[in-house]
């Protein structure tokens, strides 16, 4: 939580205290003492709240470490298409998903040969369409 939600939690528990001190008929030694206790609470629950939160920081950050182990694992075996991030084999020339060429593009302005994965000409900045192909 961040430290303007704590100093209004703060606040809030601080009115509510007063408030049950006036209904009650307390005397202000008893007020004193029953503000601290509630604070007291207070601090302990944003210090329960807040190891917790951090614990549960640790265990989505253990699980994503986790999953993009298995996520290389995976792409050592495969390669990725840039057009639609389907995983394909290794030696596929066209995207199993969105069909386009996964093989070297060759640019039609200047005849450069790019890789699949560039989206521009390296010698002339052309636009590169890598189109689908109809199977």
């Amino acid at each position: 939580m961040s430290k303007k939600k704590h100093a209004v939690l703060y606040v809030l528990a601080i009115l509510f205290a007063l408030v049950i001190s006036f209904d009650l008929g307390m005397r202000l030694i008893e007020r004193a003492f029953l503000l601290g206790f509630i604070v007291l609470l207070m601090v302990l629950f944003m210090v329960v709240f807040t190891k917790q939160e951090e614990a549960k920081k640790m265990r989505e950050e253990e699980e994503k470490k986790a999953r993009l182990d298995v996520v290389e694992e995976v792409d050592s075996k495969r390669k990725k298409c840039v057009y639609c991030d389907t995983l394909n084999p290794v030696n596929a020339t066209y995207c199993k998903k969105c069909k386009r060429s996964m093989d070297n593009i060759v640019c039609p302005v200047c005849g450069h040969v790019n890789s699949y994965k560039d989206k521009y000409c390296e010698e002339c900045d052309s636009i590169l369409q890598n189109k689908k192909v109809h199977l």
